[in-house]
């Protein structure tokens, strides 16, 4: 299961690995869907020694970006008055 938190954990390790195998001082950056990020980000805060953001950095993935933006733009617009004036002006049904 992709989502277990072991295996959440084993993959940072990975990367973790094969980071410092090619370069010591990088850091790991990697981005994520949202449940895999959950994981990811409260694994990197119990084990900060081992995954702390000094060593991985999480970045959420571009489709929940993307959702959580237009959710915000839906929820600005909700009673705004934007659809009835829309309507009312005919430029759509």
């Amino acid at each position: 299961k992709t989502a277990s938190t072991a295996m959440v954990k084993h993959a940072m390790d990975v990367s973790v690995t094969i980071v410092n195998c090619y370069n010591s001082s990088q850091i790991s950056i990697k981005a994520t869907d949202l449940p895999i990020y959950a994981i990811e980000k409260q694994l990197q805060w119990k084990h900060p020694d081992q995954h702390g953001e000094d060593k991985l950095v999480w970045v959420l993935g571009e489709l929940h970006s993307k959702m959580a933006a237009w959710s915000m733009v839906g929820r600005l617009l909700t009673d705004s008055g934007w659809t009835s004036m829309v309507s009312e002006a005919d430029v759509s049904t």
